[in-house]
C-alpha cells in the first residue's frame, strides 16, 4: 500500500528533479513532472483530509477548467428543460438516440467545418456542449426511471 510518508517523498522528489533539469537548461519535460508531483500532493491532502474526518466531495477535485465545462453543460440543460420542457420518462431508447445522433450530427458538421473551411472552434464547442447536455438528460431519465423502480 502506498503510504502518505511515500506520497510526499515522492513529489519532493519529483521537485527535485524538475530543479535539476531547469538548471541543466532542459526545456519541456518540467510540466508533465510537475502535473504529477501536483496530483500526488492533492492525492496525499484528500488522504489527510479523510482521515480527520473531513468530507471530501468529488466535485471539489475536479479542475477548474473542467468545472467551468461542467457548469456550462449545466446552463445547456437548463436551457433545454426550458425550451422542451423537463424531458420526461416517457423518452424510449430510440427517442433518445435520435436525439443524441441529431446533437452528434451537428457537431459532426461543426467539425468538418471547422476542418476544411478554416477554424470553427467556438461553433464546434458549442455543439459538443450540446452533445454532453443530451447525454446528461439521458442519464437523468435513466435515473428518474430507477427512482420509479422502473
Amino acid at each position: 500500500m502506498v503510504t502518505n510518508e511515500w506520497l510526499k517523498a515522492e513529489a519532493e522528489r519529483i521537485d527535485a528533479r524538475v530543479t535539476d533539469l531547469e538548471s541543466c537548461g532542459y526545456v519541456g519535460v518540467q510540466k508533465p513532472l510537475q502535473k504529477t508531483a501536483a496530483a500526488l500532493r492533492e492525492l496525499l491532502e484528500r488522504r489527510e483530509a479523510e482521515a480527520g474526518g473531513v468530507e471530501v466531495r468529488r466535485y471539489e477535485l475536479i479542475p477548474n477548467f473542467r468545472r467551468g465545462i461542467l457548469n456550462e453543460v449545466s446552463k445547456e440543460r437548463d436551457r433545454q428543460d426550458a425550451k422542451h420542457g423537463s424531458f420526461n420518462i416517457t423518452n424510449t431508447p430510440n427517442d433518445w438516440a435520435s436525439i443524441l445522433a441529431e446533437e452528434v450530427g451537428e457537431l459532426a458538421r461543426e467539425c468538418h467545418k471547422c476542418h476544411w473551411h478554416g477554424a470553427r472552434w467556438l461553433e464546434m464547442r458549442d455543439e459538443a456542449i450540446h452533445v454532453a447536455a443530451v447525454a446528461v438528460a439521458i442519464v437523468e431519465a435513466i435515473r428518474r426511471r430507477a427512482e420509479k423502480g422502473e
